[in-house]
């Protein structure tokens, strides 16, 4: 089993990992991401609490909100 990544090893990965994906977050979206990576919560749980970020934000653009 490979040795755990430091903090700042684990953040340059998921840096890496979303540019190559293409993917453009918030600074504060990254760091939701990057605690829940911490944290090892699962993939699927991680993928609905960015769902959900993504519909929250979806939803005050349509009403005109930051």
């Amino acid at each position: 089993m490979p040795d755990a990544l430091s903090p700042d090893e684990l953040k340059a990965e998921l840096e890496n990992l979303t540019r190559l994906a293409g993917v453009n977050l918030s600074p504060e979206v990254f760091d939701v991401l990057l605690e829940l990576t911490r944290m090892d919560v699962v993939p699927t749980a991680t993928a609905q609490v960015l769902k959900s970020l993504c519909t929250k934000s979806q939803l005050r653009a349509s009403y005109g909100g930051k």
